[in-house]
């Protein structure tokens, strides 16, 4: 995503070759790994889109998927849906406009029990029941291993 207060990428979504994401089915969302911070409030902001297919080599790999949607600010409070169809792809594209925001973080920490955490965790608020998923270890292929003092890492930073 980009704004006009540097036009410099506040990254939702980024990994490299060698920690891509596997999408095994239809219905599988990509897992974000941002944003940074927020968007600027100025109008228009832009969402950049560009995945490949990672190969078996890196001069193998494929664009899946390469787009630009822009937007002017300010979204309405409801969630906006579009699908995106360019190269190899059709994406849904969901987002939405979260007035008065906060920043808040979230972490685990297991005070008695195993060292390994198998489960999901996902927030919602008592005016969206759209839950938002901060760490899944099944969707994510993963068992996360907890740190001595029992913290465990997530996914991405909240």
């Amino acid at each position: 995503m980009r704004d006009e207060l540097d036009f410099k990428c506040i990254y939702l979504f980024q990994r490299d070759r060698e920690n891509c994401q596997v999408i095994s089915s239809p219905g599988e969302m990509l897992a974000l790994t941002g944003p940074n911070r927020g968007p600027f409030e100025a109008s228009p902001f832009y969402f950049e889109i560009n995945l490949k297919i990672r190969g078996e080599e890196q001069t193998m790999d494929r664009v899946f998927s390469r787009t630009l949607i822009t937007e002017d600010y300010p979204l309405d409070q409801w969630t906006k849906k579009q699908e995106v169809s360019s190269w190899l792809s059709t994406l849904e594209f969901a987002y939405r406009s979260v007035h008065y925001a906060v920043e808040a973080t979230v972490g685990i920490k297991i005070l008695r029990g195993p060292r390994e955490f198998h489960g999901s965790l996902v927030a919602c608020t008592s005016e969206d029941s759209s839950e938002m998923v901060l760490y899944d270890c099944e969707r994510w292929g993963a068992t996360a291993t907890n740190a001595a003092d029992g913290s465990v890492t997530l996914t991405r930073p909240w």
